[in-house]
């Protein structure tokens, strides 16, 4: 759950100027500088159309520009991609944050550049971080789709799972999006009864954390087991079991706020 004391500013601007950095992405990859480093424009302008840049916002009088996917004008930039997962590893805390909003901008851009009223062509909106179309005058924001995420304990066994698209061995704790109508609450009473059968009490509000994986934001809570017995739904689960913190599989990255939810409970139970 870091914090971003950046105060952003949204004006528009036509094209990136020679210090402004440079956000370009291809699927899940990102373009560092040296597989490192997030790139200024003068270092990258040969590669890049300028015409296909968007702006993203500011701070400290240094702008941020988005690239958009596919239009790379030169071979071997291809050389530079790096998974963004894996930048929080190499990016400080402040990069790897700018990052991560702008891939969240990139993917809601790419998914949204038609009207979804009338249909057509939607445009930059020059006073707010926003698209418009100027046929209809409807008003698309940047989609966050919000998603709650419970590690559950029983004593000092803690339940965690398995989802089909973790990397192999990886256990974590139950997630799930919350549905129209419902509160943070009740999304998380029916996930857990949902993916795993069971009950819980005591849901108390642990932290939040962006996840622009694409557009995600994570509200984590701690919950008690109440009752029922593990009974795993085999769409979204393929195994969850109970484990004492000396004996854990093996966990997700630190960057996320699963694991977060993990450490914090290890840390406070072997201080006891």
């Amino acid at each position: 759950m870091e914090s971003n004391n950046l105060k952003k500013q949204y004006h528009t601007i036509d094209s990136p100027q020679s210090d402004d950095f440079i956000f370009a992405f291809e699927g899940s990859h990102i373009y560092l500088l040296d597989g490192k480093n997030c790139p200024r424009w003068h270092q990258v302008s040969h590669y890049f159309n300028p015409e296909t840049s968007f702006y993203c916002f500011s701070e400290s009088n240094t702008c941020r520009y988005l690239i958009a996917e596919n239009t790379v004008i030169a071979n071997n930039m291809h050389y530079f991609k790096v998974n963004l997962r894996s930048t929080w590893e190499i990016l400080d805390d402040l990069f790897f944050s700018l990052a991560r909003n702008a891939n969240h901008l990139h993917h809601w851009r790419k998914t949204h550049r038609y009207c979804g009223n009338c249909g057509h062509p939607n445009s930059d909106k020059t006073d707010e971080q926003a698209l418009i179309c100027h046929n209809c005058q409807q008003v698309t924001y940047p989609r966050i789709s919000p998603c709650i995420i419970v590690l559950i304990t029983n004593g000092h066994k803690i339940l965690l799972a398995r989802s089909p698209h973790f990397p192999p061995k990886i256990y974590s704790t139950l997630a799930g999006f919350i549905e129209p109508g419902e509160s943070l609450e009740q999304a998380a009473h029916r996930e857990i009864k949902e993916e795993v059968g069971i009950t819980i009490s005591q849901l108390t509000y642990f932290g939040s954390q962006p996840w622009p994986f694409p557009d995600s934001l994570m509200i984590g809570f701690h919950a008690e087991y109440l009752s029922g017995e593990i009974v795993i739904d085999q769409k979204e689960i393929e195994d969850a079991q109970w484990f004492t913190i000396d004996n854990l599989p093996e966990l997700p990255q630190k960057l996320s706020i699963g694991r977060e939810l993990i450490d914090s409970y290890i840390k406070k139970n072997v201080a006891l």
